[in-house]
């Protein structure tokens, strides 16, 4: 994935003055930053887990996503599970890459390229 300039202002589909007022708020109020995000589960029976998320604190205020969303967890058959849905280590895997975003509270970056291997091993 190259780097690639959207449209105007925008870098990787990035709004860059957006990020950087909201650097600038933060750098002026840095409990502006403080973000603190929930997910609420629900055992549904054997290895089956159910997580809803629907909103998080940040800058200062509860915000709600723009839409709700569930995570549906199961184990494979041989951990005695349903494997009716990724198991908790390929949900992991799965949002790893994602936390190298630029944060409000970072450096701001441009990420120029991604490739990115990851395994899980449970012992």
């Amino acid at each position: 994935m190259m780097n690639t300039q959207d449209k105007a202002g925008h870098v990787n589909g990035t709004n860059l003055s957006v990020l950087q007022e909201t650097v600038g708020a933060i750098k002026k109020d840095p409990g502006l930053g403080i973000c603190r995000f929930r997910a609420r589960g629900k055992w549904s029976g054997g290895a089956h887990n159910c997580t809803t998320v629907t909103d998080f604190d940040c800058a200062k205020q509860t915000m709600q996503h723009k839409l709700s969303f569930e995570l549906h967890c199961d184990k494979p058959h041989i951990l005695a599970g349903e494997d009716d849905d990724a198991n908790p280590v390929e949900h992991l895997l799965v949002v790893s890459p994602l936390v190298w975003l630029p944060m409000p509270r970072c450096s701001v970056f441009i990420l120029r390229s991604s490739n990115l291997s990851l395994k899980g091993t449970s012992a």
